[in-house]
């Protein structure tokens, strides 16, 4: 199984003053069923770790939306993601957490993962992330 993972830095938001930062994705490939023979309806368990730096409290879920997609279609939309607005420091005026996403996926798909602002008032931009899970 492979993930081909663009690297370190995903992309950003600018929500006015504050800036949330992508900074990893991985696949727990214990989420899989058999990890040497991933079956399309198998549960991908993807872990992100985010930064934000707003003096605000407020979560990973109040600043963005999580959209999953695959070939083009949405898969799913996630609005619950388990996340919190301080989990750990990641450096100093900055806080971050873990975002865990459980699409279901084709293994022979592109999936797309769509970061979205929901402050409309902010110079928020959509940032997509696709990541390539195969055999």
């Amino acid at each position: 199984m492979h993930i081909n993972d663009d690297g370190a830095h995903l992309g950003e938001f600018e929500l006015g003053k504050a800036y949330v930062y992508f900074e990893e994705v991985t696949v727990d490939p214990s989420s899989l069923l058999d990890p040497e023979h991933p079956q399309p309806n198998d549960e991908v368990y993807f872990n992100m770790i985010w930064q934000n730096n707003a003096t605000t409290k407020a979560s990973f879920d109040d600043m963005v939306e999580t959209r999953v997609l695959q070939d083009g279609q949405q898969l799913t939309l996630i609005d619950d993601v388990h996340s919190g607005p301080a989990d750990y420091e990641v450096e100093p005026g900055k806080v971050g957490g873990i975002v865990e996403l459980y699409p279901l996926v084709n293994n022979e798909s592109d999936v797309t993962l769509q970061f979205i602002s929901k402050q409309p008032s902010s110079m928020g931009r959509m940032v997509e992330q696709v990541i390539s899970i195969k055999h």
